[in-house]
């Protein structure tokens, strides 16, 4: 697991886990929270890229919420309709025109076995395209990511100060 935090607003803003391939290949990377960084001089990009207008669905992370953006999505915010798929403990997005669909988990929630909450999960907004969708955490979790991030500004941020043996 890799996490990235922003040294200004002290936030977590990407985690990925390295997923394993067959026989010892190397794997890719699985994104819990934000999104991979484009590049421009891949090889992939040269061959087919994925239209700007497509909707695009991004996970994020504060103190009291975990958050999702669907950016490129034009419909009122009426359209769109919020559940909880009780047998497979999914958060599921559709529209009333059907025209997205779009099945979502909680993998802290996942890990821990934990069901999810109706009461807890909110439609917020919808600017530019943009949605918003917020899951309230619950304050044990909330506590407990308060003290991990405390314990990580006290014993990281030494950049530059890596023992290197091989130099």
């Amino acid at each position: 697991m890799v996490e990235e935090i922003d040294v200004v607003t002290r936030e977590l803003v990407v985690r990925r886990w390295k997923v394993p391939k067959a026989f010892g290949k190397e794997g890719g990377w699985e994104y819990e929270l934000g999104e991979p960084q484009k590049t421009a001089n891949s090889s992939e990009s040269l061959l087919c890229e994925s239209s700007s207008r497509n909707p695009s669905f991004v996970a994020r992370d504060s103190t009291d919420f975990w958050e999702w953006r669907v950016r490129n999505i034009p419909y009122p915010i009426q359209v769109y309709q919020l559940s909880i798929d009780e047998t497979k403990q999914e958060i599921v997005l559709r529209t009333s025109n059907k025209k997205y669909f779009k099945r979502f988990y909680i993998p802290s929630l996942k890990r821990e076995n934990r069901k999810l909450d109706p009461g807890s999960l909110q439609l917020v907004d919808h600017t530019n395209d943009t949605l918003t969708i917020r899951y309230r955490k619950p304050l044990d979790i909330v506590k407990l990511e308060g003290d991990e991030r405390r314990q990580k500004i006290e014993n990281g941020g030494q950049d530059g100060k890596v023992d290197c043996a091989t130099q």
